[in-house]
């Protein structure tokens, strides 16, 4: 058994000098698979806005986020550090913005093969197409050589990465944050050691198992298609929203 801790570190120099003296940064070692917890290790990079009170409450509001593939820490941290909106949450908690796995400053490192900027567009050449596969295999031939297991790049090791965190910080719960992708890392957290979250916030969530292939708009009739079908399936939505399709059509 080994007991989670977080390495404290200087903020990385691509973070703004001010944020210095606010901003506490620093790694957990985790399992690169949860299920062997005495394999090979990945360090998992946070950043720490305090809470404004001297005396916080013992659950810490975590920012998962999205992408999957955003570095959250190098794009939000200054934002944050000066949003109003998040200033409510700093009045009395921690708020920790989390690099999950093979994103941002965290391990294992993200492909270096020139993918930015490259991507496939429609109507784009068949060579642009052909070289970008190209170098995604290029990229996970070295990822798997470098020791990296591709498939423990998943929500649901991310989740028991969650859990770690909570024990290094010695928090009695963490209240989850996530946006796009985030909120699938949060429900999988939930599903995976639900006493441990106390609240979750799902904005625009992406459902487990979903994978982006029918245009948008399709995905959006059918999630509405969805939540009117199971709102009139269920009492206490039904007595509440009795005409939920026709008073979401009336507004529309």
């Amino acid at each position: 058994a080994v007991k989670p801790r977080i390495e404290r570190t200087a903020l990385p120099p691509e973070l703004p000098e001010w944020l210095r003296d606010s901003v506490r940064f620093g790694y957990l070692e985790v399992p690169q698979d949860h299920a062997r917890p005495s394999g090979p290790r990945y360090r998992i990079a946070i950043a720490v806005l305090p809470a404004r009170t001297g005396r916080p409450a013992p659950d810490p509001v975590v920012l998962v986020p999205g992408g999957p593939g955003l570095a959250a820490i190098r794009i939000n941290t200054a934002d944050l550090a000066r949003s109003k909106e998040w200033d409510l949450y700093r009045e009395r908690r921690d708020v920790i913005i989390l690099d999950p796995r093979g994103h941002g400053y965290s391990d294992p490192p993200t492909c270096r093969e020139g993918l930015a900027g490259a991507e496939p567009t429609p109507g784009g050449a068949v060579t642009q197409d052909q070289r970008y596969l190209e170098k995604l295999a290029e990229c996970r031939t070295r990822l798997v050589a470098q020791g990296v297991r591709l498939e423990t790049l998943s929500a649901v090791q991310v989740a028991h990465d969650l859990e770690w965190l909570r024990q290094a910080l010695g928090a009695a719960q963490l209240n989850l944050y996530g946006a796009s992708y985030g909120p699938r890392i949060a429900a999988e957290a939930m599903r995976q050691v639900p006493s441990t979250i106390r609240a979750v916030h799902l904005s625009g969530p992406v459902p487990a198992g979903y994978f982006r292939g029918e245009p948008p708009i399709r995905d959006t009739e059918e999630v509405l298609d969805t939540l009117f079908r199971r709102c009139a399936e269920q009492a206490e939505c039904r007595t509440a929203f009795p005409q939920l399709k026709a008073d979401h059509d009336s507004l529309v």
